[in-house]
């Protein structure tokens, strides 16, 4: 064992330093980040819904090839069922923080989170 603590140089400890680092500062980034209030749902580069995440339901939305059914729960919102082939949607798991999105390309649905103050539509969803 003391045959390999002669061998820690100074470059490995800078860069468990550098690991440490990052990996604390997002760590904390998950927690500082706080949590939205609304979903905006966008269908077709139109806003169709502002739904509340403080209120435990299912929504269905008509997309372009197919219904697509959103559920909120626990402040969480995910997508449970979608007729598109790959259900990326679906892989995407539960949101809940400002910013954060799940997206159907080929039904043209997209779920932001905010904060529920009004805003204008970004480039993205314009």
């Amino acid at each position: 064992m003391r045959s390999y603590l002669n061998k820690i140089t100074a470059g490995d400890i800078i860069i468990a330093g550098i690991i440490f680092l990052i990996s604390s500062a997002l760590i904390a980034h998950s927690f500082i980040s706080p949590s939205g209030g609304t979903a905006r749902i966008f269908i077709d580069n139109k806003l169709v819904d502002e739904v509340n995440l403080k209120t435990d339901n299912t929504y269905q939305y008509q997309g372009v090839v197919s219904p697509i059914i959103v559920e909120v729960s626990g402040g969480n919102l995910r997508v449970i069922d979608s007729g598109c082939p790959l259900r990326l949607c679906i892989k995407r798991g539960k949101i809940s923080r400002l910013g954060e999105s799940v997206v159907c390309l080929p039904n043209r649905f997209i779920a932001v989170i905010s904060d529920g103050e009004e805003s204008s539509v970004d480039g993205v969803t314009e």
